[in-house]
């Protein structure tokens, strides 16, 4: 977060998938789990998502 490293990031939502660029922005515990909240690079919607429903992640290529 404090180097500004895109992301590409495989996640989970119930039965769903999904896998986006993203720009993580905070790391937050709250309510005994762990959060990443993020801004997706395609579309600048933020959002936030449970540690635990990472499938993947890995630097992503800068252009």
């Amino acid at each position: 977060m404090l180097r500004k490293i895109p992301l590409l990031l495989e996640y989970r939502e119930g039965a769903e998938k999904f896998r986006h660029t993203v720009l993580p922005l905070d790391v937050a515990t709250r309510n005994g789990a762990e959060w990443l909240k993020f801004k997706k690079l395609d579309d600048e919607a933020v959002a936030e998502i449970r540690l635990d429903s990472i499938i993947s992640f890995a630097e992503a290529r800068r252009s």
